[in-house]
């Protein structure tokens, strides 16, 4: 996963990677699946899974560290992608929430 930091508005951008041994090597799609960001000024970003809503279907987390201008301070912003399902992209979310 990454952040871009372009002017403007950020985005989250991230690729999936399959089947990791314990070297840490895998097979990965090389699409790369984008969101949009969360604020305007970017200082570090990550990711997480796991199941947050009771069911066996993995969910997301993308989370951004931001000090968009005007603000006083800086803040941390979200979005939780609910139920992640295949596609020819990678792993994309049934639905988000988001919270900027």
């Amino acid at each position: 996963m990454a952040y871009d930091d372009a002017p403007g508005i950020n985005s989250f951008k991230y690729r999936v990677v399959h089947n990791v041994n314990a070297s840490g090597i895998g097979t990965v799609n090389p699409n790369v699946v984008t969101y949009p960001g969360a604020g305007a000024d970017g200082y570090g970003a990550g990711i997480a899974l796991g199941f947050l809503n009771g069911n066996s279907t993995p969910d997301m987390i993308l989370m951004a560290y931001d000090n968009t201008p005007g603000n006083s301070t800086n803040t941390f912003r979200y979005y939780v992608g609910y139920d992640l399902y295949a596609t020819s992209l990678g792993y994309q979310p049934a639905s988000f929430y988001c919270a900027p």
